[in-house]
This record gives C-alpha cells, sequence and structure tokens, in this order.
C-alpha cells in the first residue's frame, strides 16, 4: 500500500486486548516482531505479530506500579521502571529477569523511574567516523564491470558497516579495519575465549534454605549463560549504557547491562524542588546522554507549572580513559557476573550436599531415641559393633528390619550416593572453572593498573587485585579438599551401603534357615577398613561439613579478615590429620564472602573514578510552557562544524493542541556547557490545520510521525484520499509523516551567509531564538545566557510553517500517509516507532486502549500485511469498507 509521496504503510499485525492497557506505556521490539504492553494491573505483556504473548512479567506487590517501559536499540532486553526507583532487566528470548536495579538514596522515598535510556558510545570516534559513516573509500579497487566481477567484488559491495548495522548486530569487524598499536593489541586478547565454557547452574527449588542471585535465571540455560559472559567484539570498541532516570532527575548509569556506578544528581546549588525527566537522547558520536526534562518555572507562582529543558549528562572518563575503557568496564562487568556465579556454585554445592543428608539424618536420630530410652550406648557404638563382630544388638535389628527396611536402604542409598555425585560434578564442572576464569579477568585488570599506576586512566591499586588473587587462590585449595574428601566418603559410603543392604537381609531371615545360612556364606567383597571408617566418621561426621556448612557460626567482629593462603593450606593440612583448628578457617562461604568484599572495593574505586571524572551542571530552556507531546533524538548531521551533533527537540503545547514546535540545537560531541558547547539554537512552529494532536515520535534521523485529529470535512471531501465509509465524516485521526531535517546547515553567529535560493515551502526554514526582552535582573546577557539554567527562560521564535489552510490544494496533504475515519471501529490514540532502516514500523494504539496495530512504514505492497482485518479493510491498498484510507 503506497501513497502518493512515496511513503509506504502496510499493516503487519493487529491485536484486540482483553482489558485495557496504560497508553503511555506501549512499545514495539526495534530488531523483532514483538509489542510490550502494561496493564491497568501493572503487569508487562509482550505479545509476538502473530497475536500470541511471548513472556509477562507479573506485578511485583499490590502497592507497585510500573513507571516507564523501554527496549534496547537491539532489542536483546527490555527494561521496566518501577515506582520504588527499582529497574527490572527482561531477555527478550526468554522473558526471564536478567537483572535487577535497585536505586539506593539517603531519603527515605525511592525516587520512581520516570524514564528510560539506553545508548552506545564509540570510544575512538574519529576511527569510527571515518570508518563508518563514508560512502567510499579512496583505497577501494575501481569498479569492474558486471560481467566481469568476482565473489570478491560482491563481498566488497556489502562489506562497509553502517551505524545502524552497528547497533542492530554484530557487524563484519574486519571491514572497519581500525589501527591498533601493540599494547591494545595485547590488552583485547580474549584468554576467556579459549578456556572451557562453563556449565549452567541448576535451580534450586523454592523451598531451599540458600536464596538465589537474580542472576540465577541467567545461568540455569546454556545460551543465556554463553551470550551472559561471551566476550563480544563490539566491547573492545563502544561502551553500553542503560540509564534509569528518576523523578528527582537522578541518574544511575549502569554499564554492559550490570555494572552500576553509582547516582549522577543535579546541581544542589539549582534547588529544583520538582523535576521530572520525559526523555533521552543520545548518539554513538557523543559521550553525552541528554535528557529531556520539565523543571520548575523560573518565576514562582506565574502561569505556567514547569519549564522543558535540556540537560547533558556527560561522561568524562571515555576521553580520560582512552582505548582502555572498554577493557576495565567489561571485564569488571563480567567479574561481577563471575562473582555472582561463583557464589551460585556454592550455594548448589552445599545445597545438594545437606538435602542428601536429610533423610540420614532422620533415620539415625529414630535408632539415637530407642538406643537413648534403653541406655545402650550410641548409634555409631552399635552399628560399629554389629560391622566388627557380626553381633546384632536388638534395638539396632528391630530399627534394620521394621524401621530401614529395603524401601528405606534404597531411598538412603539413592539419596547420599546422589548427593556425593552432585557435589563432584558441581565442584569440578562449575566452580573449579568458574574460579579460574575468574582469575583471568582480574590477572588482566591487575596488569591494567600495573601499567597505568602512575596516571589516571586507570584509579586502582594493583595491591587491591593481588588480594582478589589471594582469595581466589584460597577458594581453589577449598575446592580441590573438597573434591578429595568427597571422593574418599563416596568410596567408603558405596561399602556401608553394601553391608547395610546385607544386614537387612540377614536380620529379616530365621537365624536356622538354608536362606539365612547362604545369605550369611555370600562373598561381599567388603572393604571393611573403608566401612568401620565411614561409620566412625563420614556417617555422623562428614569432612566436607567444615567445608560446606553454613557462615556465620561466630559473631561477624570475630570472622577472620581475608586470610592468606598459606595459612588455609596450613589449616587444611592439619584439619586433614585430625588436629582442631579454627570453625570458619576452611569455609568456603567465609572465602566466598572475603572474595565479594574485595571486589566491592574494586568496583567502588572504579565507579568513584567515574562518577567524578561525570558532570551534570548545565541545561537549556527551550519551553516556557506546559507540553502535552515530547520527544527528542540526536543525529549527526556532518556539518562543516568539527566535532559537532544536532539535537532535534519536539513538543507540543497544552495550550494549542495543534501546533508543534521543533526546535534544533546543534552543541559540541562533549556536551558540558552551554556557552562554549551550544553552536546553535534554533526552532520552527508548525500550525496545523484546527484539531488536536494526539501523540508525536521521530521516526529516525529524517522523519517524525503525528496522530493528528482533524475536525471538520474540507480535507475528507477528496474522492482521491478516501472511500465511501469516510464520505459523511466530520472529522478523521491523521496520520502524517514530515522530514524534520530541514536547511542543511544552521544558522550559526560567526558563519558567512548561505547563498540565496528559492525557499521550498515544504522545506522546514529554522531560525535562530531570541533572547526574551532584559529587565534590571538580566541585564546584558546573550542570548544563550538568557536561556541556561537554573533561571534561564525560553528564547522567542519567529520562524512559522503554515499547513492550517484547509482548501484542497493544502500543503497538509503532502505529509499526509493515513487517515482513520473516526466513524469507524479504529481511532489511533498512541504510537511507538522504530527507525531502523529497510524495516520501519509503527504501532498504533486505539483510544479505547485495548485495539492496536502494527504497520510497516517502508515496506512494500508485498511484503507483509496482505490479509483482512476484523472490520473488513484490507491492508494491501484496496478501498472496500475499511477504515485505513490511504492519501497521498
Amino acid at each position: 500500500m503506497e501513497a502518493k509521496n512515496g511513503n509506504f504503510f502496510s499493516q503487519l499485525a493487529e491485536k484486540v486486548l482483553p482489558h485495557p492497557i496504560r497508553p503511555s506505556l506501549i512499545s514495539i521490539c526495534p530488531t523483532m516482531e514483538l509489542v510490550a504492553v502494561v496493564t491497568e494491573d501493572e503487569q508487562v505483556d509482550v505479545y509476538r505479530f502473530g497475536g500470541q504473548r511471548a513472556f509477562s512479567l507479573p506485578r511485583r506487590r499490590l502497592e507497585s506500579t510500573i513507571r516507564s517501559l523501554r527496549w534496547k536499540f537491539n532489542g536483546v532486553y527490555l527494561a521496566v521502571g518501577w515506582q520504588d526507583g527499582s529497574v527490572d532487566v527482561l531477555a527478550s528470548a526468554t522473558g526471564s529477569v536478567v537483572q535487577s536495579l535497585s536505586h539506593t538514596t539517603s531519603s527515605p522515598h525511592e525516587a520512581p523511574v520516570a524514564c528510560i535510556g539506553w545508548s552506545m558510545h564509540f570510544i575512538d570516534v574519529p576511527a569510527f567516523k571515518q570508518e563508518i559513516t563514508a560512502q567510499a573509500s579512496s583505497k577501494a579497487p575501481k569498479a569492474q564491470p558486471e560481467s566481469l566481477q568476482t565473489t570478491e567484488d560482491w563481498d566488497r559491495k556489502t562489506s562497509r558497516v553502517s551505524l545502524e548495522q552497528f547497533l542492530d548486530r554484530e557487524p563484519n569487524w574486519e571491514t572497519l579495519d581500525i589501527e591498533a598499536d601493540l599494547p591494545n593489541i595485547l590488552a583485547n586478547m580474549d584468554i576467556q575465549a579459549e578456556l572451557p565454557k562453563l556449565r549452567p547452574l541448576p535451580l534450586l527449588p523454592a523451598g531451599s534454605a540458600y536464596k538465589p542471585t537474580i542472576s540465577a535465571e541467567l545461568f540455569a540455560s546454556q545460551s543465556t549463560l554463553d551470550s551472559v559472559l561471551a566476550v563480544s567484539q563490539r566491547e573492545h570498541y563502544a561502551l553500553g549504557v542503560l540509564l534509569p532516570c528518576h523523578e528527582d532527575l537522578s541518574i544511575r548509569p549502569v554499564f554492559f547491562d550490570c555494572l552500576q556506578i553509582g547516582t549522577i544528581k543535579l546541581p544542589h546549588q539549582w534547588n529544583f524542588k520538582t523535576a521530572k525527566p520525559v526523555g533521552h537522547g543520545s548518539h554513538p558520536f557523543s559521550c553525552s546522554e541528554l535528557l529531556l526534562a520539565e523543571v520548575p518555572p523560573a518565576v514562582q507562582g506565574g502561569d505556567s507549572k514547569h519549564r522543558l529543558a535540556i540537560i547533558p549528562l556527560t561522561l568524562r572518563f571515555m576521553q580520560t580513559s582512552g582505548g582502555n575503557l572498554h577493557i576495565t568496564t567489561s571485564r569488571t562487568a563480567h567479574l561481577k557476573y563471575m562473582l555472582d556465579y561463583i557464589t551460585g556454585a556454592v550455594d548448589s554445592i552445599a545445597h545438594h550436599f545437606n538435602t542428601s543428608q536429610d533423610l540420614p539424618s532422620k533415620f539415625i536420630r529414630n535408632a539415637e531415641e530407642d538406643l537413648k530410652e534403653k541406655g545402650q550406648g550410641t548409634f555409631v557404638q552399635m552399628l560399629y559393633h554389629l560391622a566388627a563382630t557380626g553381633n546384632c544388638p536388638p534395638t539396632i535389628k528391630e530399627w534394620l528390619v521394621d524401621q530401614l527396611a529395603e524401601r528405606g536402604h534404597k531411598r538412603w542409598d539413592h539419596s547420599v550416593a546422589h548427593g556425593y555425585l552432585k557435589v563432584i560434578e558441581l565442584t569440578h564442572r562449575n566452580l573449579l572453572p568458574a574460579i579460574d576464569r575468574c582469575s583471568v579477568l582480574v590477572t588482566s585488570l591487575r596488569g591494567l593498573a600495573k601499567f597505568h599506576e602512575d596516571d589516571n586512566v586507570f584509579s586502582v591499586s594493583p595491591d587491591l587485585f593481588t588480594k582478589v588473587l589471594e582469595v581466589l587462590k584460597c577458594l581453589r585449595l577449598l575446592a580441590h579438599n573438597v573434591l578429595v574428601y568427597t571422593q574418599d566418603e563416596r568410596h567408603q559410603f558405596t561399602q556401608f551401603s553394601k553391608w547395610l543392604r546385607h544386614e537387612i537381609d540377614v536380620q529379616a531371615m530365621d537365624p536356622d534357615s538354608a536362606s539365612a545360612e547362604e545369605t550369611l556364606e555370600r562373598d561381599l567383597s567388603l572393604d571393611t577398613m573403608q566401612l568401620l571408617a565411614y561409620i566412625d566418621g563420614a556417617l555422623t561426621q562428614s569432612k566436607l561439613r567444615a567445608f560446606l556448612s553454613d557462615e556465620a557460626t561466630v559473631a561477624p567482629a570475630t570472622k577472620p579478615s581475608t586470610c592468606s593462603y598459606e595459612e588455609t593450606k596450613k589449616q587444611a593440612d592439619r584439619f586433614d590429620h585430625g588436629a582442631a583448628l579454627e570453625p570458619e578457617t576452611l569455609k568456603i562461604r567465609t572465602h566466598c564472602s572475603s572474595l565479594r568484599q574485595c571486589c566491592e572495593k574494586v568496583f567502588s574505586e572504579i565507579s568513584a573514578f567515574q562518577v567524578a571524572n561525570t558532570s551534570m551542571n548545565c541545561g537549556l530552556v527551550i519551553e516556557d510552557e506546559e507540553t502535552s507531546v515530547t520527544d527528542i533524538r540526536m543525529i549527526d548531521e556532518q556539518l562543516e562544524i568539527s566535532n559537532s551533533l544536532t539535537t532535534y527537540v519536539l513538543c507540543v503545547p497544552s495550550s494549542a493542541n495543534n501546533e508543534i514546535r521543533l526546535h534544533r540545537i546543534v552543541h559540541a560531541e562533549i556536551f558540558d556547557g552551554i556557552k562554549d558547547g551550544v553552536h546553535a539554537n534554533e526552532s520552527i512552529t508548525i500550525h496545523l490545520p484546527p484539531g488536536e494532536i494526539k501523540d508525536a515520535k521521530f521516526v529516525d534521523d529524517e522523519d517524525l510521525v503525528i496522530i493528528f485529529t482533524i475536525t471538520g470535512n474540507d480535507l475528507l471531501q477528496d474522492q482521491d484520499n478516501i472511500h465511501n465509509a469516510a464520505d459523511s465524516c466530520t472529522e478523521a485521526t491523521n496520520i502524517l509523516r514530515i522530514s524534520y531535517r530541514g536547511d542543511s546547515l544552521p544558522s550559526l553567529p560567526s558563519a558567512p551567509a548561505p547563498p540565496s535560493r528559492p525557499r521550498d515551502p515544504f522545506i522546514l526554514h529554522y531560525h535562530p531564538r531570541n533572547s526574551k526582552p532584559t529587565t534590571s535582573t538580566t541585564p546584558n546577557l546573550t542570548p544563550l545566557a538568557s536561556m541556561e539554567l537554573p533561571h534561564g527562560t525560553a528564547g522567542t521564535n519567529s520562524a512559522l510553517l503554515d499547513l492550517s489552510s484547509s482548501d484542497h490544494n493544502s500543503p497538509f496533504k503532502r505529509f499526509l500517509m493515513a487517515s482513520f475515519a473516526t466513524s469507524q471501529r479504529f481511532k489511533p490514540f498512541r504510537l511507538d516507532v522504530v527507525g531502523r532502516e529497510g524495516a520501519r514500523k509503527i504501532v498504533l494504539l486505539g483510544e479505547d486502549l485495548r485495539h492496536y496495530r502494527v504497520f510497516g512504514m517502508d515496506l512494500d505492497g508485498d511484503e507483509g500485511g496482505g490479509g483482512e482485518v476484523e472490520d473488513g479493510s484490507r491492508s494491501n491498498g484496496e478501498r472496500d469498507q475499511g477504515d485505513v484510507v490511504m492519501s497521498g
């Protein structure tokens, strides 16, 4: 289905939900055919284009509410912001929560997450600009005629890597051809790729005494585990950032989806009582994140309740750290995952061991009670006597025949044998490889810390990493001890189980019968020494308990600090010879706590350095009025101004619902000041015919889309644009697509006047914003200084594009993509768009808040949407009793 202006608009999906949803919380996945919505019951539901529900996230508590929803730019994760300030990150492949990020503030009430941003920042921007944005290379060989081309020529055509491809998937890195010196090459060597893959960890049951971490589901399957621990080549060149923005305008940057660096706040002297972020913009070429925020008015008691401003958050450490940023950040993030993995492995080992001992303990406890009542000694003494002499006391015989019996023995044997097997498997396949991988990460970080010990690139002491390696050595030693003792006790238990089954059979028979004599004479091939060793030791006092028992058997104040490897080895040797030792010395969980403490110090020092080199201390006011619709987008217009980017902001003032204002701010890539950071500040106002703008969004770096309900039927009577179903309508909801880029060059104060040329009435011509008349309190201010936060006000705008004419030749029709007659069932109310090249999609939510449709914006008529929808309208352009009207 194609409009006359060249825009395609094909229906791809339609869904009628059973219950209304939150209109501001609907989002379409950028790379997969998924739509996320939030119900009025505060549950996230994700639907496929086919209508099936892919997965959902239930409400946490009765008082929990969802405040924001955002897909990652590559569609891998979905972030959900809650009222209590926390953020859940869901994997789109499985629907499981892979991260739960909490907000810690000094205030008693957590600030809700007002909006969420995902971004990626290139580390070596000049190199990427040269390789990604270049359309042709001077080094490229001259193209051959088609008849003489080889497969290498074909590959060369598609070998260029665009910015869209980089954000969307893993590009062909060889085509980037980014030069690196020897230190960087050595630092980028991924030793982890040569290590064996880590095995997934089994999920512990709900009733387990060990509370699983939020990463437990990540480690439960091989696919998700590999995706988390695999080192992407993208991490060598770019920094991925998740940006939860809270209603108090406090920001918590999260790197590589798991590493939090702390909270960034507005300058205290601004003293904003109320402030709320409403949008987020970023670009891979910039190390600044731009927040679109509502801030208090400059003059209290005025007509407006807030101003609209853009506030940059600049990650200056990206420049300070240089090419080593990806190493420090990505490997620190992986270290955090490995810390959770080791903890999970230890919990799983302890769980399986303790569970395997529950049933035998129950049987032994019953026998002990009977023996205590009769004053016949302990259970171990009686069983040892039976094994050594063959004489079975009556109480033990009764226990063997009546309480334990054959069925109880089978359960005992299965429980203990399975427990020992799981301890061996988890220690050998999970814990030890994880410790080795963790050691590789820490060693590489220590080497980097030593290399930069005398500068500020990586401000962490190498001694701190040495302590971490010391704890890892202790853990490796204890894990090997666990393997040795488990193998010994497993062999001893095999002998004990064989003997116990034999004694049950003997004691259950008549001593004078022939079968009893045959059973007694049967050769069991028992290792008597192993049998007696198990009864005297592991039956009730397993040596594994010294390693796997729970922590905190002593007061925290008496717990040893990080124990040296030599001391731990000395204590392990004494324990092997039966000597007494400190109760916490050999506990793996104690050393895991020490490991976490040391790693937290590493994380805190790295975070402190990054927070100190992050600034959010300026802002530019762009509107003094209240707005009902806003959006922001940062793009690279490749202007002659070096190292600059352009940010566009759209807003609809609440006082004029048929008016859309576009702001164009040209600023430096490192945007941390208004005076030196802003090169141009322009705007234009677009007047539409009488009606109401329901919603508006930027689609890509060229166009924006508007939902506009128009009143009056002058524009609806053109028979080329509507069908009979809309002939009698006096209203229609229209989808407009407008190119917002306008002139290619901004109006810079220092730039020469552009050559005169005919003005195209359909191209936006932005004009510089002027400061409002100065008063006695603000004398002699430059236009930008008068618009700067905290006391600035928005400048005036003189540019205007008038589309309000209602005649048949109105330019309004040039931008019209589709029209939905209000007499029909579906009336668009809210929208969300994704702007991937060649796959631009838009989801429209109806006024009933239950019905949504997904359209492709640049698919030809043969791709997708070629079927009927419920009300009879056809998505392939046929005009027969439908409510989707294409116009040109």
